[in-house]
């Protein structure tokens, strides 16, 4: 097993850094260019979710970005200090409706 962690400064312009990190430690596993692409989507996206929703801004604090190497898997942990987040909280969709009657990045609630 191989282990490697990086902080970054919860800032956007670190996107890129970010993916550098995660395609030096994942395209040795075995990972193809279509397959980092979706990783590295991913973690961009679970990075930037840190610095609007846990920070509430850029430059609020660090995320630590871990990648673990094992035999039969590879695992990214993003780590942070911010608001953390109760998805118990969120209220659950109505998945029912029509597309037309939800609005972008949000859903119709009961």
């Amino acid at each position: 097993m191989k282990t490697v962690t990086q902080t970054f400064a919860g800032k956007f312009k670190n996107l890129e850094k970010v993916s550098r990190f995660i395609e030096e430690n994942a395209r040795p596993v075995g990972f193809d260019d279509n397959a980092l692409y979706a990783i590295e989507t991913a973690v961009d996206e679970a990075f930037s979710n840190i610095i609007d929703h846990a920070y509430l801004e850029e430059g609020a604090g660090d995320i630590e970005c871990t990648c673990i190497s094992d035999p039969d898997k590879f695992t990214i942990i993003l780590r942070d200090h911010g608001q953390p987040f109760n998805p118990d909280e969120i209220p659950q969709p109505i998945i029912d409706c029509c597309l037309e009657d939800r609005t972008e990045r949000a859903w119709v609630f009961s």
